[in-house]
């Protein structure tokens, strides 16, 4: 009997617990804190956590860049995320050159087959009737520390195109510039949050 009562009391105290409206104990609030290990550029520290629980049309818009530039904040320091991005480039199959790298920023370039650039790439309309066999991307990674526990990275991709004019008479030149389509930037971007985000779930 004695253990009924108390079990009662105890269930009796949760209910009235709940009922008033306490806070959570700090380990759960601690637990809702840390929900946002990565966000789209431009939320700010207290309005990420509503904004990536209720996901909708508004919340895509914020993460959305113009082709060329590709961004994301991570619950992390700028270093690290662009030590990630690093390796996360040393697993691809590119040729990497021209690279330069300081604390906030690092810059490379990758050789492209005439398929890869076709992938990430659209040729300007000027440069039509053109045989490509190749091309070359220039990026640049930078970081900056936000203040709230997040870093900014940022990618930005210039291309260009090496082929041969159809026309024999056509001026000869060594590129043309392409316009990105978007998907480079994003597979940097995609290498950052699917890194973070199945660190925060496990």
């Amino acid at each position: 009997m004695f253990y009924r009562r108390l079990y009662r009391r105890r269930v009796a105290l949760a209910v009235f617990v709940l009922a008033a409206g306490w806070p959570a104990p700090p380990i759960l609030a601690q637990q809702a804190d840390s929900e946002t290990a990565v966000r789209p550029c431009g939320l700010s520290a207290a309005s990420a956590a509503k904004e990536n629980a209720k996901p909708n049309k508004k919340n895509l818009r914020r993460d959305e860049r113009t082709p060329g530039e590709g961004c994301i904040e991570v619950r992390v320091p700028p270093l690290e995320a662009q030590e990630h991005l690093q390796r996360f480039l040393r697993e691809q199959p590119w040729q990497v050159g021209e690279t330069e790298i300081s604390e906030s920023s690092w810059s490379f370039s990758i050789t492209l087959s005439d398929k890869e650039l076709l992938n990430f790439a659209n040729p300007d309309t000027a440069s039509k009737d053109i045989s490509w066999v190749g091309g070359k991307a220039l990026v640049l990674v930078t970081t900056s520390d936000l203040g709230d526990g997040f870093g900014r990275t940022t990618v930005t991709a210039k291309f260009s195109g090496f082929g041969e004019p159809d026309d024999p008479l056509a001026v000869k030149r060594s590129s043309w510039p392409w316009r990105s389509n978007g998907r480079l930037e994003s597979m940097f971007v995609k290498a950052l949050r699917d890194r973070y985000q199945s660190i925060h779930k496990n």
